[in-house]
């Protein structure tokens, strides 16, 4: 049993077909929560009468829509999803590993493009303290790609943690412009909670990745503003960890 709070802005046929995947690869009781983000174009009656709807007045961007719809679950373990996704079968295998493993706060799953070389199967340090998608544009049945593990921090396109440990460090922090909320949030879970990240292969998603921040004309002072506001609070920690992880 789980909640999906399933993130919107715009793009309801996407967010339908993410929906139909869902409903379709999703045996065990679950609910979805579709947090529609102020859009301007919304998606259908008939899909809202499939979800549990709710709405914001305005683009709370990526962290304050997640907060909000977060809001709304009653499961105690809730999967925070971007609407670009397309569920596979067996995707929500990362409730199971948090239902087992206590000292793990974040699942991250494997996500793959269309055309399956993936996208993100874990982040971990690349020159020095800096992080990344290390097997990005990699194939799907690289053997590397299929091994689960800890790691410093997982994207968010499509998360699994418990409903107690997202409320306790209290959620994404909306002072991000919808880029490093995620790392912001893996890196608290580890300092705030004392638990772990961890890549779970098992967990299997397609992602179109930043369909909706294209269309963004200022996307790129976005991101500058969320990374600087990063790494002036994480700088230190990142060094320490990599030096630690053997990086550095």
């Amino acid at each position: 049993m789980f909640s999906i709070v399933l993130l919107q802005y715009n793009n309801p046929k996407m967010t339908e077909e993410c929906i139909d995947s869902i409903i379709r690869n999703t045996p065990v009781e679950h609910e979805i929560i579709l947090t529609d983000n102020g859009s301007k174009d919304v998606i259908s009656e008939e899909y809202k009468n499939k979800v549990r709807y709710v709405r914001t007045e305005n683009n709370l961007m990526y962290a304050g829509g997640n907060n909000f719809g977060a809001k709304f679950a009653k499961y105690d373990i809730i999967c925070l999803m971007s609407n670009d996704i397309i569920a596979h079968t067996n995707w929500y295998h990362g409730a199971s590993v948090l239902k087992e493993n206590e000292n793990i706060g974040v699942v991250g799953c494997k996500l793959l493009y269309p055309d399956e070389r993936v996208q993100h199967a874990g982040v971990d340090y690349v020159n020095g303290y800096k992080t990344d998608h290390v097997y990005k544009y990699e194939n799907k049945d690289d053997a590397r790609v299929n091994t689960s593990r800890y790691c410093p921090v997982v994207t968010a396109a499509c998360i699994f943690m418990r409903r107690k440990d997202y409320e306790q460090i209290g959620g994404f922090d909306e002072n991000y412009k919808n880029w490093y909320e995620d790392s912001d949030l893996c890196l608290r879970v580890r300092t705030i909670l004392n638990k772990k990240i961890y890549y779970d292969h098992l967990s299997e998603l397609t992602h179109l990745e930043n369909i909706t921040a294209e269309h963004d004309e200022n996307i790129g002072d976005k991101r500058a503003h969320s990374e600087r506001l990063f790494f002036s609070k994480w700088l230190g920690f990142l060094i320490k960890d990599s030096q630690e992880r053997g990086y550095l």
